[in-house]
This record gives structure tokens, sequence and C-alpha cells, in this order.
């Protein structure tokens, strides 16, 4: 670990163990409580009942400044910074700018696809069932985002990935082929539980022999050759950019059939409201920064009160999937213990 890391992590130690025994009412008490909230033009942050004095938090918000997130933050804004376990860009900010970057022109060619692919829909669009065939990053936020939006769209969702195929086939008896489109999500299009459902599905449509099953079949992926090899024709297929992290896909065309029951204004409103969430953490300043302040309450928690759980309560039926896609967002962000220059980090 470098240095000032060692010295931040020994200071963080140091402060938890003077305070780790103080009740928060006490700490209320010396803090005041209206000190310990943040209101934006959205969201109000209350993090009141945390258990730090205004030593920790003067402390805390001086890491920023130590670790150059100033500089970090912009190059990923910029879609620059690297990502050296895998020696890709990290490019998930860059789907939900507003223009273009150079070299990255296929977010915004993919974008006018899922536009036109939106707008056939209310055109001539015949299908009532559409099965998302999708694991992981490809599945959660997805999923996420259909529960939220809308109940008793015109169009059948259907989330599968189980590779004991009951929910594939649970689906699947409720469709009738000549009504159902597929979609089958994945950004390497070599992941074993989606090709097993996928030639499943396939088997399904074989048992209409009047169904062309070239047209019932969508893909989503950066391997082109892989869906064209598993007989998803060019003009059916949405590409991803390889830089893409799976638990970052919710902004790219893998949340596409989340919307086919609302419009390609709510993608864009979508996308919109995480580019404000952007400029807001990359332009506040750090005291008055909610995304900053959680994460260094979070590293606060962690490693100066060996605190090692973290609940999330979702209090609207409708966001019932939000807990399980915060989960794998934080355990493949921060879930490693490598840090960028391959030394074992506590933080």
């Amino acid at each position: 670990m470098n240095d000032f890391r060692k010295d931040i992590h020994q200071k963080l130690l140091f402060l938890g163990r003077e305070i780790k025994d103080t009740h928060i009412s006490e700490l209320n008490n010396q803090n005041g409580y209206k000190e310990n909230i943040i209101k934006s033009d959205l969201l109000t942050f209350d993090y009141s009942k945390q258990r730090i004095n205004k030593e920790v938090l003067n402390y805390l918000l001086q890491i920023p400044d130590l670790i150059n997130l100033k500089e970090d933050l912009n190059l990923l804004f910029k879609g620059e910074i690297n990502n050296p376990s895998e020696e890709r860009t990290v490019s998930h900010t860059l789907y939900r700018n507003r223009v273009s970057t150079d070299g990255f022109e296929l977010i915004f060619n993919e974008r006018e696809r899922i536009k036109s692919f939106l707008d056939q829909k209310y055109l001539d669009f015949p299908y009532k069932n559409l099965i998302c065939i999708s694991i992981g990053g490809s599945r959660l936020g997805p999923e996420l985002l259909n529960e939220f939006q809308y109940s008793g769209g015109l169009i059948n969702i259907y989330f599968c990935s189980s590779y004991d195929l009951h929910e594939l086939k649970d689906a699947l008896r409720k469709c009738d082929q000549s009504e159902t489109i597929v979609f089958t999500s994945s950004k390497s299009f070599q992941t074993s539980e989606i090709l097993k459902n996928l030639d499943y599905v396939k088997s399904w449509f074989a048992e209409k022999s009047d169904i062309l099953l070239e047209n019932h079949l969508y893909g989503i992926s950066a391997n082109s050759s892989a869906m064209t090899a598993c007989g998803i024709k060019e003009t059916n297929q949405f590409l991803l950019e390889d830089s893409l992290g799976g638990r970052f896909s919710i902004w790219s065309s893998i949340s596409l059939p989340a919307f086919v029951n609302s419009s390609h204004d709510h993608y864009l409103e979508f996308l919109e409201g995480a580019y404000l969430a952007d400029e807001y953490t990359n332009k506040e300043p750090w005291d008055t920064n909610i995304s900053v302040m959680m994460a260094l309450l979070s590293v606060w928690n962690t490693n100066a009160l060996d605190i090692n759980n973290h609940g999330i309560f979702t209090y609207d039926f409708r966001l019932r999937s939000l807990t399980k896609y915060l989960a794998q967002l934080s355990m493949e962000s921060n879930g490693k213990s490598v840090n960028f220059d391959s030394y074992v980090t506590p933080f």
C-alpha cells in the first residue's frame, strides 16, 4: 500500500478507537443535529445518526484531496480513466452524457437504434410477450427499472437466467410463439447460463414450423460475431462498448426491455437524471457533496469502526429489486481487495 494510504488508514483507526464507544445521542449533542444534513435540489441526505464528531468529519473531508479525487473524477467523466486489471478504459459515464465523445461514437449510434426500436413498437408491434434472457448486471438493472416504471403494460416482460431452466419454462407456459420475442443480453455472449436458456427457447420456437425464428430473436452484447453464430441477425443486434462494466450496463441498450412499455423519452429522462448526478458529484464541494460524503462514511464505518454490515431498506414496493441491484454494484465495485497499484488495501 502507498505510504500516504497507510497514513490515512492509521489515522482512521486512531480516530475510530477514540469514538467507537461514544453513544450517537451524545455525538448529536456535540455536533448539532442540523449540521449533519445536506440538501440538494433533488435529494436530502441526513447523516446525523453516523458515529462521527467534528474532528472525524474534518479529517474525512481531507481524504478526497489526499487521494486526488478531483483529478480522478475528471478523468472518469471524460472516459479517460483506465481499468488496470483489464487494461481498458471505463466508459459507463459516457453512456449518460448529453453529447457524443470522440472514439465512443457507438454509444450514440446505439441510442438512435434504441429510439427506432421503441418508436416502431407503437407503429407495428404484433408481440405480447418479451423474454429477457440475462444474468448479473445484465438482468438486475433492467429488472429493477421494469418493476419501478409500470405494471399491467401491453407487453408482458419475463426475466430468465436460472441454469435449471425452471424460470424460463414457467414464463414460456404463459406465451405463444407467434406473440413472443426474445432478448438475449450478455456482454461476452459466452456465459453458460445464457447460452443454455437461449438453446431451450430456440427448441420451444421449433415446435411451431411456421415461425421464422430469426424475426423473434434479438441480442445485446459487445460480441457481434457470437450473436451471429447464435442465429441473431445483424439488424436485431444491439452493440455495447467492450469497456462497459456489466454492473453499469443499466445505462445502455441492456435496459431496452425495461422501456418497451414506456418510451424512448422515458429512457432519455433516465439518462438525464444520471448525467445530472454526475455533474453534481464532479462539481459540488466535498462538504456538501452527497455522493462523496456517502463514500467517505462508508470508508469510515468499514475501516475505523469495523462495521461490516450495510442495511438498505426500500419503502416502496416498486423498488423491491433495488437492494439486489445495489448489492451487486457495491460488491463488484468495492468488494475487491487490490488497489490500482496491485497492493492489498483496506479501502
